[in-house]
């Protein structure tokens, strides 16, 4: 008894099988192109990050100056090192769940403020904190927050005491 083993008659090679180096080439570039853009984006997000902040605390500041003009009590701004918060003095037992509204300071920025527009910017550190009173006629002196990346690109705020808006803000296109 004799085995034959049949074979598998080899086809010719079909041009609908496999990508051509046209096909490669153009997804390589593609790839290549997109990898680009997003590397201008990572390197952008620095001072994308502080324009956030930026908005951040100017919602932050006119929410309570909202809350205090509604509810006819002081808020105090806080900032220190590591955060910005809002503490809502509370007028009534009933008003102590007014709470605190707080900004995380993203790693890697600074917070500095200054008294006046005369005085040096002061860094704050984690155990440090500047406070500023908001009631419904507005601030009790002006605001002047100031944050900075370690690469020198920096934002800053100033505010009015009496009509509480942004009067002045600068930022550096390091």
């Amino acid at each position: 008894m004799t085995l034959v083993h049949k074979t598998k008659p080899i086809k010719p090679h079909s041009p609908s099988s496999g990508f051509t180096l046209l096909e490669l080439m153009i997804t390589l570039l593609l790839i290549g192109i997109l990898a680009g853009s997003s590397l201008l984006y990572i390197g952008n997000n620095d001072q994308s990050e502080l324009s956030e902040l930026r908005v951040d605390v100017l919602q932050l500041i006119q929410e309570a100056r909202y809350d205090a003009s509604f509810n006819e009590r002081a808020n105090f701004l806080n900032a220190s090192g590591q955060q910005i918060w809002i503490d809502a003095q509370a007028t009534s037992s009933s008003d102590a769940s007014a709470g605190k509204r707080s900004i995380n300071i993203p790693n890697g920025v600074d917070v500095y403020y200054a008294a006046s527009e005369s005085d040096d910017w002061s860094r704050l550190e984690a155990s440090t904190t500047a406070s500023w009173c908001i009631s419904s006629s507005g601030l009790s002196e002006p605001i002047q927050l100031k944050f900075q990346l370690g690469d020198g690109a920096y934002d800053a705020l100033t505010f009015d005491p009496f009509f509480l808006h942004p009067i002045g803000s600068a930022a550096d296109d390091n």
